[in-house]
């Protein structure tokens, strides 16, 4: 098993270090903090890349005006 830092796995896929941020953040790519590092095991980025694979964005983003006069991003998917 190997593991990444975030540095190594935004290199790995061509992302950048706040993507790859966001991604461990929201829980969408399954990450551990050890001593205030991130770390990623190699494997789960591979599946990560294997389910974005199997869906094709219809639109890249789509803002909604929400109460409160906030604005929501939010994209959509279609299965393939």
């Amino acid at each position: 098993m190997r593991v990444l830092t975030v540095q190594q796995a935004a290199e790995k896929i061509q992302l950048s270090t706040t993507s790859i941020y966001r991604l461990c953040g929201s829980g969408e790519l399954s990450s551990s903090k050890i001593n205030r590092k991130i770390l990623i095991k190699e494997e789960d980025l591979e599946k990560w890349l294997e389910r974005g694979k199997r869906q094709t964005p219809l639109q890249d983003h789509y803002f909604l005006e929400t109460p409160g006069s906030m604005t929501k991003s939010v994209m959509f998917y279609i299965e393939q």
